[in-house]
């Protein structure tokens, strides 16, 4: 094949690099012993540049072509990068929310106000029949002493409701909901439907004068 350039990148269906050829694996090579190739790629794909350099190493990579093409990135000429594999993040998701119900069991209750009657009626109270809802009062228009609450007759000591006075205990006014993580964090698979073959560069051929 003398008349393939140096340097020359060519897949086959074969499973070997022909004569003067070598598989574009990243073997290290000498400058003096390989200066026709050298003198093309330097140390491009590695090695120290002054007495060693590495071919392209081309396994399990695929090849793109360098520079910017419309609308697209810039690659610059032997970079190399790409996973096969990625983890997503919480940065990769798209913004999004989650919306959770808090239904607390317990609350708040209300109800009249309820105290014992000290005394039952009388004749000449303000009230002849006092009954649940009665209100305090006092026996006579001026005079000291604590107000008596009024049952009807016969029945003081029970429970009457005080008229007007009601009050409640505080419910439950919040709460906080804990949403569970789920998910493996399985990496996802980038590579798209593939076809291994052998790639090999050329060692000896042809020079490729420059344009």
């Amino acid at each position: 094949m003398a008349d393939s350039f140096i340097g020359q990148i060519m897949q086959v269906s074969f499973n070997y690099a022909p004569v003067d050829w070598a598989v574009a694996a990243g073997q290290t090579f000498s400058v003096t012993q390989n200066q026709a190739l050298f003198s093309l790629i330097g140390g491009t794909f590695g090695g120290d540049g002054r007495t060693t350099f590495q071919l392209p190493n081309l396994q399990s990579r695929v090849i793109i072509g360098a520079g910017q093409g419309p609308g697209l990135s810039n690659y610059a000429w032997g970079a190399h990068a790409g996973v096969e594999r990625v983890t997503l993040t919480q940065a990769n998701l798209p913004a999004h929310s989650h919306v959770a119900t808090f239904t607390p069991t317990g609350g708040g209750g209300g109800g009249p106000a309820a105290v014992q009657a000290l005394t039952g009626v009388t004749v000449g109270s303000l009230s002849g029949s006092p009954a649940a809802g009665s209100l305090l009062a006092n026996t006579g228009p001026t005079g000291g002493g604590q107000p008596k609450i009024y049952a009807p007759a016969g029945t003081a000591g029970t429970p009457v409701n005080l008229g007007g006075v009601s009050g409640g205990g505080g419910g439950i006014t919040g709460g906080v909901v804990q949403i569970g993580n789920t998910g493996s964090n399985v990496p996802v698979e980038t590579l798209p439907p593939y076809l291994a073959l052998k790639t090999n560069i050329c060692l000896s051929g042809l020079y490729p004068v420059h344009d």
